[in-house]
């Protein structure tokens, strides 16, 4: 999806724009907390807005989490559910990421 967005000239985030923008995993984890840890309040438009303004897409971690917040930030944005097999999912990013 990344590189289908890419093709298109759609600026996306994708778990490999950390690897130019290590500041950014601060913020990642302060969301991560408020979410998952109750650390923080929840992130709002603002803070969504300020971590992800430089893109017009988002994909894969770590924004997977937040798919519902995200959605109820940007009602008005489209979604596009990809689905895979949880395995094959697994091993690509494994050799990828991991």
């Amino acid at each position: 999806m990344y590189a289908a967005l890419n093709v298109l000239n759609i600026p996306c985030f994708h778990s490999f724009s950390l690897l130019s923008r290590i500041p950014d995993c601060k913020t990642w984890s302060a969301a991560l907390d408020a979410k998952f840890f109750s650390r923080g309040s929840p992130f709002t438009l603002t803070q969504w807005d300020q971590l992800l303004s430089d893109y017009a897409a988002i994909t894969d971690v770590p924004a997977t989490p937040f798919a519902e917040d995200l959605i109820a930030a940007y009602p008005d944005a489209k979604v596009i559910l990809i689905e895979r097999d949880i395995d094959s999912w697994f091993t690509s990013f494994d050799n990828n990421v991991i």
